[in-house]
């Protein structure tokens, strides 16, 4: 028998590593699967799962990846609550929904009060780093010493630390970047609408929409040099995933699905 539980998400489908890192952890996974795409789970269901499964780490990712919507706070405090379980809010996309004027999704408000609450933060998406592969975990006092010992030694370089550390520093020029991406994010949303697929809101850098047809159109739009992220079983079969780029990368795929599906 597995030491312990895992509540994948109350989020499925969401970030596939969440299940993939517990599984090799031998921790058995209890997802809280959505019946449609645009219809989160409620934060009684997922704490229903929780209690029942006696599970001992709880996934929630907000905004969500692929879905990009996003948890209330309120419902995030019912779960985690009193709950006998450590809860970890995975926010590497927050940046975005703040510039979006998402600003009351921030779950660091509630780590005052919730000793079993953890935030999860990145600069992979924020900041552009994914390649530095550095971010930051939030955790209460009474956890920190413990989760101190678990890091491994020199697991951030010098260079990917001065990087950080020089990104971080300029805070007007990221909030000026993350509203700019917002911005054309929104604009790759309604573009998608127009060409009359279903588009589902997002608070993160990225849109997933349902075209008519979405293996061909992924296929077309790879020939092209268009990578899209596409999903053929679940609840998400049929979407495609797009991530908001630059204007002149944007032009680039919006005249591709326009000549695709126009």
């Amino acid at each position: 028998m597995p030491a312990w539980t895992l509540l994948a998400s109350s989020r499925v489908p969401t970030f596939p590593m969440f299940a993939v890192e517990a599984s090799l952890a031998g921790a058995t996974v209890v997802p809280v699967p959505r019946t449609q795409p645009a219809i989160l789970q409620a934060a009684g269901d997922i704490r229903a799962a929780a209690e029942d499964g006696g599970v001992r780490l709880v996934w929630l990712c907000s905004p969500n990846n692929p879905t990009g919507d996003a948890m209330p706070l309120d419902d995030i405090e019912l779960v985690a609550d009193g709950l006998e379980a450590i809860v970890v809010v995975d926010q590497v996309y927050l940046e975005f929904a703040v510039a979006a004027g998402h600003a009351d999704l921030d779950a660091l408000r509630l780590t005052d009060r919730l000793d079993n609450l953890l935030v999860l933060r990145s600069l992979a998406k924020s900041h552009g780093l994914a390649g530095a592969r550095i971010g930051y975990l939030v955790v209460p006092d009474a956890l920190a010493e413990r989760f101190d010992a678990l890091r491994l030694p020199l697991s951030v370089g010098l260079p990917t630390e001065e990087l950080a550390k020089a990104v971080l520093a300029d805070r007007a020029g990221a909030e000026e970047r993350w509203a700019t991406i917002m911005r054309e994010q929104r604009r790759l949303a309604d573009a998608l609408r127009r060409l009359g697929c279903d588009v589902l809101d997002s608070a993160a850098n990225f849109v997933a929409f349902r075209p008519p047809d979405a293996a061909p159109l992924a296929d077309a739009l790879l020939r092209r040099g268009l990578v899209l992220r596409a999903y053929s079983d679940g609840v998400m079969a049929g979407w495609l995933r797009a991530t908001a780029r630059g204007s002149d990368e944007n032009d680039r795929l919006i005249a591709a699905l326009e000549e695709l599906l126009g």
